[in-house]
This record gives structure tokens, C-alpha cells and sequence, in this order.
């Protein structure tokens, strides 16, 4: 388990810097250079997306991220918004609560979707296999998880059961030895009576035997 989430970390860290590298690499728009369409006409998502860059090159990753949102949920722009996906993805691989595999996830999916034909969703590929691979690791340890604690909450059930059979078990012992001294003191009784009985015979034969005389 400690090694899957290491080489998680580190393929984290690689995507980042592979991000970082192509911020600063060829890319549809060059930081400080905006495109003949910015120039001409800057739009809100033109704008956002160089923002992002310049964000990602400083090192300023959420703020980045937010101008990178920002892109994604305007109209489709082929050759720009299939870029933002891909870096947006990427950014999600370092989120730290949890969810960031499974937003990078989506995004990527949503790549493959609407832009089949990217060189973005060529290097996406090798993303996709990783997190479905992670997400099957993951769906594996909930199984898991899930079974143990219904073994567990088994293993409680059978020591409430075994505490209970042992207490009936102390029970009928004590009732039986009850039973037992019962058994016993009738017994005595039984022999005290017919101990009276003979009694009782004798001190009749002996008036009979008087009446006679």
C-alpha cells in the first residue's frame, strides 16, 4: 500500500513538471505572446488562458487553475480549450482532499470525448490508463474494506452469540445442581417417611400382639 501511494506521488509530480515543461515549451498560445485573435479582439476565454499560463509558468498553480475552469465551461474553442482540459487534469492530480483523481479523471474523459483528434488527448492516453488503473485499486480496497467490516461486525455478532450460549450454559448447570439437591433432599425425605412407615408397623404389630393377650 505504501508503495502504490509513493508511485502515486511521484507520478504526480512528473505530470506537474510535465505540465510546467509545456507551459514553457511550444504550446497554441505563448506566454507574452498572445495569439493574432487575443490582439485583434481579446475574448474572456482568450484572456483566461493566457492568464493560466503565465500563472503556471510563475509557479501559481490555483490560480491557474481557476482561469483554466474558466476556459472549459465557455464555448467549445478547438486547439484551446482541448489544451485547458488536458492542464486542468493535470492540476487536479495534485489536489489533496481526495477527489483530485477522479476530477482529472472526467476531465480527461471529457477530452477524449470532444476532441478524439487532439495531440492533447494523445498525451492524455497514458493519464487515463493510470487512473483507471488507480480507480480500480480503489474499488478494490473498498471491497475490502467493506468485507472486513462486515467480518468484523460478524465476529461480534458470534461472540454475543457464544457469550449468550455460555451464560444458558452457567444457567441449566445451575439448574440442574438445583434439580440435584432436590433430587437428594427427596430422597431423604423419602427415607425418613419410610422409616416412620416401619415405625408405625411395629407399634401395630405390638398392639395387635397386646389386644390378643
Amino acid at each position: 500500500m505504501r508503495r502504490t501511494f509513493l508511485n502515486h506521488k511521484l507520478f504526480i509530480t512528473l505530470s506537474l513538471l510535465l505540465l510546467a515543461a509545456l507551459s514553457e515549451g511550444s504550446s497554441m498560445i505563448r506566454v507574452g505572446e498572445p495569439p493574432p485573435a487575443v490582439q485583434a479582439g481579446p475574448g474572456h476565454q482568450e484572456s483566461c488562458f493566457v492568464g493560466a499560463l503565465q500563472n503556471l509558468k510563475a509557479g501559481k498553480e490555483r490560480e491557474a487553475q481557476t482561469l483554466l475552469e474558466e476556459v472549459i465551461t465557455g464555448k467549445p474553442l478547438p486547439g484551446m480549450t482541448d489544451e485547458a482540459l488536458f492542464r486542468l487534469a493535470v492540476l487536479h492530480l495534485g489536489d489533496e482532499d481526495g477527489n483530485g483523481d477522479t476530477q482529472a479523471h472526467a476531465l480527461l474523459a471529457r477530452l477524449q470525448k470532444e476532441y478524439p483528434d487532439s495531440n492533447w488527448t494523445q498525451q492524455a492516453t497514458p493519464l487515463i490508463t493510470y487512473l483507471d488503473e488507480v480507480d480500480g485499486l480503489r474499488k478494490a480496497r473498498e471491497v475490502l474494506n467493506t468485507r472486513w467490516v462486515q467480518s468484523q461486525s460478524q465476529l461480534r455478532e458470534s461472540k454475543h452469540e457464544v457469550k449468550t450460549l455460555l451464560e444458558r450454559n452457567l444457567s441449566l448447570v445451575r439448574d440442574n445442581k438445583e434439580v440435584q439437591e432436590r433430587n437428594h433432599s427427596l430422597v431423604r425425605d423419602n427415607k425418613e417417611l419410610q422409616k416412620r412407615l416401619d415405625r408405625l408397623k411395629d407399634l401395630d404389630l405390638e398392639i395387635e400382639q397386646k389386644n390378643r393377650r
